[in-house]
């Protein structure tokens, strides 16, 4: 029986690799599984998680991973943005959120004053990306309590949000393949069901109603 021995060469990742670089192995294992199943699933929990972490909370390239695909994820299949976030990189598998703040003050606040269990990163850029996405998806900077603009939650439903919230068109130009996406589909003609009755409908079906009853009252009499 065939066993996950790894990646293959040329496909494994390490810390000292670039964020975007991570992003881009991962990428291609993906394709090489065929579209996301269990091989790739166990490629990311046995590879790319453990680096991802330390002493079990996110870290400062788990940070860099989000940043890059916050950034870029248009550039990606949304099927490996789902098989990748909503799979392998589930929230339960990275225990835990990161905030971002857009200097040192705001780090030290955030760590002594309010003294925030997650972990604190400086990153104005990313910061100012997300208040930015936030007015196109409120939902991703949901959970944040943001003072003045000053500091952001981060986590894997940022990406999701977007990949969820990705122009259909979008999607289409970067996924050629046949692909199940309802806002692709020509629509259904429902203009019969779909026309409020008008008041005689209205008044019919009501009358027919009626006489219905009355000769059940008849019947039982």
């Amino acid at each position: 029986m065939a066993s996950f021995a790894g990646p293959p060469e040329g496909l494994e990742i390490s810390k000292k690799m670039l964020e975007k670089d991570i992003a881009n192995k991962v990428y291609e294992y993906w394709k090489e599984c065929g579209g996301g199943n269990i091989k790739f699933i166990m490629y990311v929990l046995k590879h790319l998680k453990p680096i991802l972490l330390t002493d079990g909370l996110p870290n400062k390239l788990y940070k860099n991973l989000l940043r890059h695909f916050t950034f870029t994820y248009l550039k990606y299949d949304k099927r490996f943005i789902t098989s990748l976030f909503q799979t392998a990189l589930e929230e339960n598998a990275i225990t835990g959120i990161i905030r971002i703040v857009r200097n040192d003050r705001d780090k030290f606040y955030l760590e002594n004053v309010i003294k925030v269990k997650e972990p604190v990163f400086i990153d104005y850029k990313l910061l100012d990306k997300l208040i930015e996405l936030a007015k196109i998806v409120p939902q991703i900077l949901m959970d944040s309590k943001i003072n003045q603009n000053t500091d952001a939650v981060l986590s894997n439903s940022i990406i999701i949000f977007l990949n969820m919230a990705r122009p259909p068109i979008a999607f289409h130009i970067e996924c050629p393949l046949k692909v199940d996406d309802y806002s692709l589909k020509r629509p259904r003609n429902n203009n019969i069901n779909n026309n409020p009755p008008t008041k005689r409908q209205v008044w019919q079906a009501g009358t027919r109603k009626r006489r219905r009853k009355s000769k059940a009252t008849r019947r039982r009499r």
